[in-house]
């Protein structure tokens, strides 16, 4: 097949390159078009000096180091370092540039992960993992911050209300009564949104959870702390939820108002709420079963879908929910102690009663 490269092509470098050192090699990545070569040292000042279009006569020019500008500028586009002008993939990265108002960093998830292939097949995929488990066991499915100090109440009241009524009633509460609410009312949003509705053993992979929030492939990397700041019963404080177990271990009592203030970002309705939950991401308990990027995404939809669970049964319990992603990321790991890396933050949500009731 003839080449589509010729003196009067014009060409410039991809506007959708990452570039990064692997195993002694720099890596070079086009996330529009889902491509990866490595750029041998020698060019990366060659390439480094395209600043603007350039015609592959003039690369003949400056490229007088290779023998053939034409093979090698054709090698360049099909790794996606190279651009060709008025091509599909130039309109593609133009298109992305005109829409994307957000940075490289989140194009470069976005696009990079679209391309992940599946097994598709639960029983293929059984046999892969059984074979993982061998060597590299699957990570607990519970996580224990110590022991309880607040047993929650097994018996748990039936959510009053039809799903049609909570589905019309539910809406952001951005004014609270600084009322206490009770400690089984507690219990209820904790259980309801959070608990384990069974525990299941599968050898060999250990014990699993469900809950009433769908995850991805039933792992349920999420943890969720109660701040609690206004509960009848309850000392105020900062608490893990103790799913396996379904009680609460204190981890420190300095949930002041300033600290509610700065851990949200200065949204000061969150200060006035009666209980703050913070939700994290224990990051080996899904990497195990899914070392792809393309996880990522699922361990935010799996905080989505609890946010959801969690806007409805405050709603069903007479509450106000309301949740954020604008939170002091930093912080919150110094407040949850943890390190940020195992464990993160990922989303928050409050609730009390409405400041109109």
């Amino acid at each position: 097949m003839s080449s589509r490269i010729n003196s009067d092509i014009v060409v410039r470098r991809s506007d959708c390159l990452v570039l990064r050192w692997v195993a002694g090699e720099l890596l070079a990545s086009n996330y529009a078009l889902g491509r990866e070569a490595i750029i041998p040292s020698a060019l990366v000042e060659a390439i480094d000096s395209l600043k603007g279009p350039v015609s592959v006569s003039d690369l003949r020019k400056r490229w007088s180091f290779h023998e053939n500008v034409e093979d090698f500028v054709e090698s360049l586009v099909n790794e996606g370092i190279l651009t060709i002008v008025g091509s599909e993939a130039d309109r593609h990265e133009q298109d992305i540039d005109a829409v994307w108002r957000w940075g490289q960093p989140t194009r470069w998830f976005h696009f990079s992960t679209q391309q992940q292939e599946f097994l598709g097949n639960p029983e293929a995929e059984r046999v892969v993992l059984a074979e993982r488990a061998l060597d590299d066991p699957p990570p607990e499915a519970f996580l224990s911050r110590g022991s309880i100090d607040i047993l929650l109440p097994r018996e748990m009241p039936s959510l009053p209300g039809s799903l049609e009524n909570v589905l019309e009633n539910r809406r952001t509460c951005r004014q609270f009564a600084r009322k206490n609410i009770s400690l089984e009312t507690l219990s209820c949003i904790l259980y309801s949104v959070w608990g384990a509705r069974k525990k299941i053993k599968d050898p060999p992979f250990g014990e699993f959870v469900l809950k009433s929030s769908p995850s991805g492939g039933a792992r349920h990397p999420t943890e969720v702390y109660a701040i609690v700041r206004r509960t009848t019963d309850v000392e105020p404080g900062l608490y893990h939820y103790n799913v396996s177990r379904n009680g609460l271990t204190r981890i420190h009592n300095d949930v002041s108002e300033e600290v509610v203030s700065r851990l949200c970002r200065g949204q000061e309705w969150f200060k006035d709420a009666s209980v703050l939950f913070l939700m994290t991401g224990v990051l080996p308990r899904i990497m195990w079963k899914y070392p792809i990027d393309h996880a990522y995404r699922v361990l935010q939809m799996d905080a989505g879908h609890l946010g959801q669970t969690f806007h409805l049964v405050c709603t069903a319990l007479g509450l106000g929910p309301v949740t954020t992603a604008a939170i002091d990321f930093k912080m919150a790991e110094t407040v949850l102690q943890i390190d940020g890396v195992r464990e993160v933050v990922l989303y928050m949500g409050a609730t009390g009663y409405p400041a109109s009731q």
